[in-house]
């Protein structure tokens, strides 16, 4: 018998003919858990594919090579980002990315698309070479950038766009809750010190430090990268304090739609009865990405024993 490499199972699981979405998205993630050298090629070789028409699973294809961290995912990447025919959610996701696999080679690039026409674009490649710029101002002391970054890792298993702030290196880990949340407000602060305080914010991991993100989610007007992070970031606390604030962004028709897409994500994290019925309300929403999002969501809030999705 012969017995296929599941990495290609996978694979043939994105293109089987009416596949929907929560199947695509489960398929891109098994491929992340794989995460071998073949399952990067294949998630690159995806993500370049003319057949995949969802903005939504091209992004989420680069959301996990960046997660990754292969360097063969480089190329790829940095392909989409410069392809101005891409969705602009997409190619943000692969500047993201670029930062996570620690792309120090494309830093030209990335410095010549500060200057890009689109909000999130060009704020995202500021703050992936923030990231490189930290990295490497840690750099001579590799064990502290482990440290800070396995410790977030630890609590939430992902490799983040703007490290926490860590004492004894960082005067604002001792900062209280409220001068976080100042912070992660103040518009005049550049925007990776913002998301270094977001990050900070999430690892205390408390009822209280949800409620000042999901202040945030609500007051900010300066950034609609900022506010997907904001969202994402409530979808991986899962706190069910933060609800509210999550269906407000989900229900704003005005709001980005990356910002929606995340919205709709963390609720389905939260996973309660009350986010399966936010959820089931946006599943005919006029925009297909925010549609999708919450396909995904109910998939994920799928684990939870009082979620019944609709027929």
């Amino acid at each position: 018998m012969v017995h296929r490499d599941p990495a290609e199972e996978l694979w043939c699981e994105l293109w089987q003919p009416g596949v929907d979405i929560t199947r695509k998205m489960n398929a891109i993630f098994g491929l992340k858990e794989i995460g071998t050298e073949r399952a990067v090629t294949l998630l690159c070789a995806a993500l370049l594919d003319a057949r995949e028409r969802s903005v939504l699973v091209r992004h989420e294809i680069a959301y996990v090579l960046g997660q990754i961290q292969s360097a063969a995912s480089i190329k790829t990447l940095t392909d989409r980002l410069i392809d101005t025919d891409e969705n602009s959610i997409v190619r943000h996701e692969c500047g993201e990315a670029l930062g996570a696999v620690r792309a120090f080679a494309v830093r030209p690039i990335l410095q010549k698309l500060c200057g890009d026409a689109v909000p999130e674009v060009r704020e995202t490649c500021v703050l992936a070479l923030e990231r490189l710029r930290w990295l490497e101002e840690k750099s001579t002391n590799e064990e502290r950038v482990r440290e800070t970054s396995a410790k977030a890792f630890k609590l939430f298993e992902t490799v983040d766009p703007a490290p926490a702030f860590v004492a004894p290196d960082d005067l604002e880990a001792s900062w209280s809750n409220a001068e976080l949340g100042e912070l992660l407000l103040n518009e005049n602060e550049p925007l990776f010190r913002r998301y270094r305080a977001l990050f900070t914010l999430r690892d205390r991991n408390t009822d209280d430090t949800a409620g000042v993100i999901a202040a945030a989610l609500r007051r900010d007007t300066s950034s609609a990268l900022f506010r997907h992070e904001v969202a994402y970031v409530l979808g991986q606390m899962s706190r069910a304090c933060t609800l509210p604030a999550l269906e407000s962004a989900l229900a704003d028709t005005h709001e980005h739609a990356m910002v929606r897409h995340e919205a709709a994500e963390a609720i389905g994290a939260i996973g309660n009865s009350s986010a399966c019925d936010i959820l089931r309300r946006f599943l005919r929403d006029a925009n297909v990405i925010v549609r999708e999002s919450c396909q995904v969501a109910l998939d994920i809030a799928g684990i939870s024993d009082d979620c019944q999705f609709m027929d």
